[in-house]
């Protein structure tokens, strides 16, 4: 189950695997690789969901103060980068996934959604944006607070 109640500081935990949306390297760099890492509190596996309006939010790691971005297009990489709020790549909306969870659409490219690549458990996994597959289970995250 999710602790979401709204804006805030969040881990966001893969439904299918248990681990957790990471900044590589907490890395303060553009395009820094987003990745599925173990499941910790460190702060570059710490993400702020901020109100961005119209029920948009930004995802900003807390390391670094970076946007999770859909650099890589609708079938590709997500990373931290420091760019305009207002570019879409950086603007989620939350859907709940009807089982505590929740899916992040990607406002650039509403039919893609975080996804951890092959629902795959090994540490390093790339987040990717990837197009929607109702029921994934590596397209479902828990928001919870970090320990």
């Amino acid at each position: 189950m999710s602790d979401y109640t709204g804006p805030g500081v969040y881990i966001l935990v893969s439904v299918a695997t248990g681990t957790i949306i990471n900044l590589s390297g907490a890395n303060p760099a553009n395009k820094t690789p987003v990745i599925g890492f173990t499941n910790d509190s460190a702060p570059n596996a710490q993400w702020q969901i901020a109100d961005a309006g119209n029920g948009q939010y930004l995802i900003i790691n807390v390391a670094t103060g970076t946007y999770l971005t859909g650099s890589g297009g609708a079938n590709g990489a997500t990373t931290g980068n420091l760019i305009s709020p207002t570019d879409k790549t950086v603007r989620y909306t939350i859907v709940p996934a009807g089982n505590g969870a929740y899916i992040f659409y990607n406002v650039a490219f509403p039919a893609s959604v975080l996804n951890l690549s092959g629902a795959s458990a090994a540490l390093g996994t790339p987040v990717l944006l990837w197009p929607e597959s109702a029921g994934a289970k590596n397209e479902q995250w828990y928001i919870k607070y970090p320990a």
